[in-house]
């Protein structure tokens, strides 16, 4: 009976291990089918690949972005500045006249009066309105000049701001005087 009752158990034990086998088996199946199918689900190396080269694209249209804007920025700064020293040099070269003002800047003398008349044209035209001869000297013993000045000038400053002007434009010597 005892032998009989050993063959049983061994019979069930290796029932127990042909299910335990299987349940493995099953599990083991199971797992590397899910992988399977995880595998199978996620992106293939050329999706990989595509999905990369656009993320660089991406990134590349950015910089450039970044790039152009920086050259813009760039560009409006050269402008604002040659603006800048435009208006500088407009500042620079502006010249106030003064009906009242005591300051000329001469820029010629002649001894003879026709000659500085005729200088008065010229200056009128280059933009000194105000331009004008003055005689100066003795008649009675022959020194007798006639100066072409350029406008009045409240202070001696804007005077001497004219003069450089007027070297600049017309390498004239000038020289500040007063009325």
């Amino acid at each position: 009976m005892k032998s009989l009752y050993y063959i049983r158990l061994i019979g069930d034990i290796k029932s127990l291990q042909r299910q335990t086998m299987k349940k493995l088996l099953l599990l083991g199946l199971t797992f590397s089918l899910g992988f399977l199918v995880i595998q199978g689900c996620g992106p293939s190396e050329e999706e990989l690949r595509a999905k990369e080269k656009a993320r660089q694209d991406s990134l590349a249209q950015v910089e450039a972005a970044k790039q152009a804007q920086i050259e813009a920025e760039r560009l409006a700064q050269i402008e604002a500045d040659r603006l800048a020293a435009i208006e500088a040099e407009k500042e620079r070269r502006r010249i106030e006249f003064d009906p009242n003002g005591k300051y000329t800047v001469q820029v010629e003398a002649s001894r003879a009066r026709e000659t500085a008349e005729k200088e008065i044209p010229k200056w009128k035209k280059r933009g000194y309105p105000d331009a004008f001869v003055v005689e100066f000297g003795d008649e009675q013993s022959g020194d007798v000049w006639f100066r072409v000045r350029l406008g009045r000038f409240a202070t001696r400053k804007m005077a001497d701001k004219a003069a450089n002007v007027i070297f600049e434009d017309y390498k004239k010597k000038t020289w500040v005087t007063t009325l």
